[in-house]
């Protein structure tokens, strides 16, 4: 009866111990996963706001550089003309200054505008796509 009670003492105490460590692994690894499932979800929070921001200045200040573009060829082709000179007085600007100037004011407002949205947005894990669209932003500016 003794060696009996001895038995069952030892796997009293051994199921104790598989109870606890069994509790501890356990709620090591939930609390790991639950970390790693908030980072999962706050990169891909981050990234989705990010290409969301891309994808609504991205056509207009393409379309705003690619017209600036074609100004500043026209300008190069024309520079004899003096079309950007306002001859000593601003009250009446020519078309072309004033064009001109609302090609570049286009572009450096979309840059500004997206920079002041992207501003709360961490963009250390932003993909290689959008690396170089932010890149190129602000070689531009």
């Amino acid at each position: 009866m003794g060696h009996l009670l001895a038995i069952k003492a030892d796997l009293l105490w051994a199921t104790l111990v598989s109870v606890i460590v069994s509790a501890a692994v356990s709620y090591y690894f939930r609390k790991r996963e639950a970390r790693h499932k908030l980072a999962v979800e706050y990169e891909y929070e981050q990234r989705k706001k990010l290409r969301d921001i891309i994808g609504r200045y991205h056509g207009r200040l393409l379309q705003a550089c690619n017209s600036l573009n074609y100004r500043f060829w026209n300008l190069y082709a024309n520079a004899d003309a003096k079309w950007l000179g306002a001859e000593g007085g601003h009250a009446n600007p020519g078309y072309y200054l004033l064009s001109f100037v609302h090609r570049f004011l286009a572009v450096f407002s979309f840059i500004r505008q997206f920079e002041n949205e992207a501003t709360y947005i961490d963009t250390r894990i932003a993909e290689k796509k959008d690396f170089i669209f932010l890149n190129y932003l602000e070689a531009i500016r």
